[in-house]
């Protein structure tokens, strides 16, 4: 790795000083508030197939008290996590507080997840809190994904991020904590986590190949040099001056 590499990756500005943990727990608590606005801002939550949802868990709760003869409840593995907290919340809650909290447990779900995950990933040492792209993962946790109302999917894929985000840590504890998420998240949606453990995989088959001569990988140097010379790289540079900047 060159030295100009190492100007990149490494962070030589002097060490802002760490929040407190009180600090961070109110920036969380208020950052939160203001993520979840549009779960309360409307008289109904416009999302897609969450009716479809909502109909399902109070179909199961008429099947179970018996008041819907000829039908029967399927068991299945995954694909159910959403539908099993609308049910539950709908008995404590009826149904349309039990949409919006479980609409706004899955909005947490993701947004902290991909914030956990791209925090992880940083180059900077010591590692920073992305606080400059949480509006961006903001707006991205009100996207496609939530407005068809894919809440299976979208609350497995934030516990995923999470699990990803644990597994950098490298430790027992933090292996057994994303084995753990990713059985939750498989209760989601099993795409997800599939893609997740995929990610694992080629990590760590890439961290083990050998990268000298005659490896199929292409070396540090080439991939530098064919990456600093073509007319994507040209393109993307103002970003990369502006994630300089944020920096």
């Amino acid at each position: 790795m060159g030295a100009g590499e190492q100007r990149e990756s490494v962070d030589t500005s002097p060490a802002a000083p760490r929040p407190s943990a009180y600090a961070t727990a109110v920036r969380v608590i208020v950052f939160s508030s203001l993520l979840l606005t549009p779960c309360f801002w409307q008289p109904r939550i416009q999302a897609g197939d969450l009716s479809s949802h909502v109909y399902n868990a109070w179909l199961a709760q008429l099947i179970e008290r018996g008041q819907a003869p000829g039908l029967t409840l399927a068991r299945q593995s995954n694909n159910v996590l959403f539908d099993l907290m609308l049910s539950g919340l709908m008995r404590a809650f009826g149904a349309a507080a039990a949409q919006r909290i479980a609409v706004s447990a899955a909005v947490l779900v993701f947004f902290w997840g991909a914030f956990a995950f791209v925090w992880a990933g940083s180059r900077l040492r010591p590692a920073r809190a992305p606080w400059q792209l949480a509006p961006c993962l903001a707006m991205l946790a009100y996207g496609w994904v939530f407005h068809m109302g894919l809440f299976n999917f979208y609350i497995s894929l934030g516990l995923c991020f999470g699990a990803l985000a644990l597994a950098r840590r490298r430790k027992p504890w933090a292996w057994a904590a994303t084995a753990a998420l990713f059985g939750i998240a498989y209760a989601a949606h099993a795409l997800p986590v599939a893609w997740a453990l995929s990610v694992l995989v080629y990590g760590r088959v890439a961290q083990a190949w050998p990268h000298g001569a005659g490896s199929p990988w292409p070396s540090a140097h080439w991939r530098r040099w064919r990456w600093r010379d073509s007319s994507w790289a040209r393109s993307f540079r103002p970003a990369a001056e502006w994630t300089r900047w944020c920096r």
